[in-house]
């Protein structure tokens, strides 16, 4: 696969009296690859997406994009970012439709009109007028996601992206996040809802005092942990067992009969994967 954006020897602090807030040896992003970055509160997770979007510049070390995304000056082209990292200037009076209006017209859009429409509706997001400053929280979250990804772009860059959303606004972005990734998009989002993001994201990145931990595929990391997959069994009398496999497709049926010779009677056999929160227990060694 081809890499989007390479990193090598990076190294950035907020001011000179201050450690690195972000020492990354290398990185290397894959174009059209979904990768959820996971990392505690102050890990340096928005430090990271600053600097992919070339919002801040690394005190030494070399950024190198995707040729086809810069600009005739080398810098990252803003027609093929999308971008929702901290709280953005809003401009509270304006209804939804003049907002989305107002920022889409940066972009080179064929029918932006329809556009608003359609991504509205996708999130489930009204269009009657309201101001913003009249909104709840999950519908301003609404807003920004919609503005962040209405121009289509190659790169999308997304700091907790569902915060404040329900379960069904969740749902819906989720969703509407597997359809660009389907169509090519490169993406990186920070979350912390780990059960949900585990199914979307192809690639993981485990960020830790502003040092990456473990990157790659969730299979790949999971190598770097020892995690097994596990059986657990469920039995007549109420009990369970758990039983670490290395292939449960195989070895299962060996499992069961081994069980059936000891009398035990089992009622339920669970095939259970470990997940991005065993590794993040793992990797960061807490409970």
């Amino acid at each position: 696969m081809a890499s989007a954006l390479a990193w090598s020897d990076v190294r950035f602090r907020y001011t000179d009296k201050m450690p690195d807030a972000l020492s990354i040896d290398s990185w290397k992003l894959d174009s059209g690859s979904l990768t959820a970055v996971i990392g505690p509160n102050g890990a340096g997770k928005t430090t990271l997406l600053r600097l992919l979007s070339g919002r801040i510049t690394p005190r030494s070390g070399e950024l190198r994009w995707q040729e086809n995304w810069l600009d005739a000056s080398g810098r990252l082209d803003r027609h093929h970012l999308g971008l929702l990292i901290e709280n953005p200037g809003v401009y509270r009076r304006l209804t939804v439709w003049e907002y989305l209006r107002f920022c889409g017209s940066f972009y080179k859009i064929a029918d932006l009109d329809q556009r608003i429409t359609d991504d509205c509706a996708r999130m489930g997001l009204a269009l009657d007028g309201k101001r913003l400053d009249a909104l709840s929280l999950g519908n301003r979250q609404k807003v920004q996601l919609v503005r962040s990804l209405l121009h289509r772009p190659a790169l999308a860059l997304l700091d907790e992206p569902v915060s404040n959303l329900d379960p069904q606004g969740r749902e819906l972005f989720w969703n509407w996040l597997r359809d660009l990734h389907a169509q090519g998009t490169t993406i990186v989002l920070c979350s912390h809802v780990l059960g949900e993001i585990q199914d979307l994201c192809s690639h993981v990145a485990f960020l830790a005092g502003g040092r990456l931990l473990a990157t790659g595929t969730l299979s790949e990391v999971l190598k770097t942990t020892g995690r097994k997959p596990r059986t657990r069994c469920v039995f007549a009398d109420g009990a369970q067992a758990d039983y670490a496999v290395d292939d449960p497709w195989s070895e299962n049926p060996a499992l069961l009969q081994n069980l059936v010779a000891q009398g035990r009677k089992v009622v339920e056999m669970r095939i259970e994967q470990p997940t991005l929160a065993d590794v993040y227990r793992d990797l960061l060694g807490v409970p």
